[in-house]
């Protein structure tokens, strides 16, 4: 289990991550964007002076053209030729002299190629009434664009048609042509980055090639600052937590020690001396620990007063019972005797008159034992479950008070209707027989005239038995109290029927052991009372069955010594299950269990494992397991017991 402190960490560690993500993310957008920006800048301004230049180079060459032809200017410096189309000579002659050859389309492109395939910027003019022709090679065109900047900062490099014009210091001249004729806008070579610009001048494609390989180092570098300052602001912030967690864990672990001395009777508040908002959970503990130590000692005066009068009930019972019944056996007797000796009809009906009330004064007394039982010793009570067929105490009971019924003038019968469809269920035979006596009595206790009716149907996982009377009912007002011992609608000095009114009573305090539920609910005319129970087995039914009867039937056949050891392994083999992962595990421990019962004379515990294999194939082996929690618990409470 994670305390507090260490949810308050990872809660901090949490938010740390995400902080450090988003900072770092932030400064390293922001630091490189404008980097980049800045980059973007210095490229736009240099393709702009070299596109000028070129521009700038073309007017150049004119004004020397005119100034070599004046005489004014024998140094040439932009022109490497000056060619006479009249009578086609070189009036300047290039350094590799070709022959050349023009055309109409080559003038007004301004380029044309000679035989060595020497590309030329040219331009042409009239000069003394005699058209000339001059020009530059791209070539050196390139250099001197080229000259301008250190290459390595920037390259500059022309393109016409299909030719490249690089500059000879650039050392990968193949790979650049290649990735040029994409007209890319980024390009990386040799370990250098590089932004493209690129433009069409005078015919002829233009490539700027600005180094950008700051952007590469500044990514790396922000990169290393970036991991740098993760790591430090972890090792910061795990330093902080470890303290903060430490503030909260100490008063937290004061706190926790503290109600652990009051509760083991060690202390009788807790201490805590530090002003803060535990001193308020402190404060607040103490006084609800003192108010609750107030409210016990009431609780079990109270119990003890209830237990002294349950014990004074029940020791009055007992003297009643020892005192009544014996006197009341006797007038029962000499009733008999009195029969057999006198003649008289109207004495012997008196006689039968006197035993009759004995008999009932002896069912009230039994029934308030029973009751008080019920509520006074209800650990004690418990279940001796058989697989029957509920319709046997239905029948059992009806032909009781079938004759009855007849005597009063009301039908009682039973419905016939899936009668044939009635299964089997794992009960306990003695107390359904006494639920369904107390129900039935009640009904025709209730009913001067009409009938009794009972249905039984099988629903699957339950039975369900209804008894439906044309009686009196109940108000809905008594609806809540319908099940409180000693309960009648009617006021005890008023009230036209007898009875205690803890029929209901009793029957719910059985139904519940059973892990069934009783519903009363009352009609236009008479009341319907409908019991239902579970057929198969439930953790209600196994956490009140008697392992000591069991045990008293293995003491039949084994020795004290030889039923402590296979009580033991009971023990282990529940534990087994308890704990088993698997649902192979299970079944073999299962059935070692049956065996054991078996072999042991344990009679109603066979019952019940029985009833688990039997409903193996529609449960989850986890609620199996928690049948067999429950199953541990009985036999532990018995074996402490012992």
């Amino acid at each position: 289990m994670k305390s507090f402190a260490d949810k308050v960490s990872k809660s901090l560690y949490f938010n740390y991550i995400i902080f450090s993500i988003v900072m770092v993310l932030i400064i390293f957008i922001a630091t490189y964007g404008i980097i980049k920006q800045n980059v973007q800048n210095n490229l736009n301004i240099l393709f702009k002076n070299k596109e000028d230049f070129i521009n700038n180079y073309y007017l150049d060459m004119t004004d020397e053209f005119f100034s070599y032809m004046l005489g004014t200017n024998q140094e040439i410096e932009n022109i490497d030729f000056v060619y006479n189309l009249d009578n086609l000579s070189f009036v300047k002659t290039p350094e590799t002299q070709s022959s050349f050859s023009f055309s109409y389309e080559d003038l007004s492109k301004q380029i044309y190629v000679n035989d060595s395939n020497q590309l030329y910027l040219i331009n042409w003019q009239y000069f003394d009434t005699k058209r000339y022709i001059y020009g530059v090679s791209l070539e050196n065109l390139n250099k001197a664009l080229n000259s301008e900047g250190q290459t390595g900062d920037f390259i500059s490099v022309i393109k016409y048609n299909d030719r490249y014009i690089i500059p000879n210091s650039v050392v990968f001249k193949s790979k650049l042509e290649n990735i040029l004729s994409e007209y890319p806008s980024k390009i990386s070579l040799e370990n250098n980055s590089y932004e493209v610009l690129y433009g069409n001048i005078r015919s002829f494609d233009f490539f700027l090639l600005y180094n950008s390989t700051v952007l590469l180092q500044l990514r790396n570098t922000l990169i290393i600052i970036a991991a740098i300052f993760l790591v430090l602001g972890f090792l910061i912030s795990r330093t902080n937590i470890q303290y903060i967690k430490s503030q909260i864990s100490e008063p937290i672990t004061s706190i926790v020690n503290g109600i652990k001395n009051v509760k083991n009777n060690r202390s009788k508040e807790i201490i805590y001396s530090e002003d803060d908002e535990f001193r308020l959970i402190k404060d607040e503990f103490n006084s609800l620990y003192k108010s609750l130590s107030k409210t016990i000692k009431e609780l079990e005066i109270s119990e003890n007063n209830l237990k002294k009068n349950s014990e004074f009930k029940s020791n009055i019972l007992k003297i009643l019972s020892h005192e009544i019944r014996t006197p009341i056996h006797t007038i029962m007797g000499f009733s008999d005797i009195l029969q057999m000796k006198i003649d008289s009809e109207e004495d012997k009906e008196n006689l039968r008159t006197i035993k009759k009330s004995s008999e009932d004064i002896l069912n009230k007394f039994d029934r308030l034992f029973e009751r008080s039982k019920i509520e006074s010793e209800s650990d004690e009570i418990k279940l001796k479950l058989s697989k029957f067929n509920i319709l046997d105490v239905i029948f059992e009971i009806s032909s009781k008070y079938e004759s009855m019924c007849r005597k009063k003038g009301i039908k009682l019968k039973i419905s016939e209707e899936n009668l044939e469809q009635i299964g089997d269920s794992l009960l306990d035979y003695k107390k359904v027989k006494r639920i369904f006596e107390e129900v039935i009595d009640n009904a025709y206790k209730f009913t001067d005239e009409g009938e009794i009716t009972i249905s039984v149907e099988d629903e699957g996982d339950e039975i369900e038995v209804s008894v439906r009377d044309t009686g009196i009912g109940v108000k809905t007002e008594n609806m809540d109290l319908i099940y409180d011992s000693f309960f009648q609608t009617e006021n005890y000095l008023s009230r036209k029927k007898d009875g205690l009114g803890i029929g209901l009573s009793i029957v719910k305090s059985y139904v519940t052991m059973l892990g069934g539920q009783v519903f009363l609910e009352p009609l236009d005319e008479g009341t319907l009372v409908k019991v239902s129970f579970p057929k198969g087995i439930n953790k209600q039914k196994i956490s009140n069955i008697d392992p000591l009867e069991d045990i008293k039937n293995a003491q039949k056949i084994i020795e004290q010594n030889d039923l402590k050891r296979v009580l033991n392994i009971i023990s282990n083999t529940l534990e087994n299950i308890v704990k088993s992962t698997s649902e192979d595990s299970v079944y073999s421990n299962m059935v070692e269990l049956q065996s054991i019962f078996k072999s042991n004379n344990f009679v109603n515990s066979y019952e019940i494992n029985t009833e688990i294999l039997n409903s193996l194939k529609e449960k989850e082996t986890r609620e199996i397991i928690d049948y067999y929690k429950e199953f541990k618990n009985v036999y532990e409470t018995v074996s402490y017991s012992l």
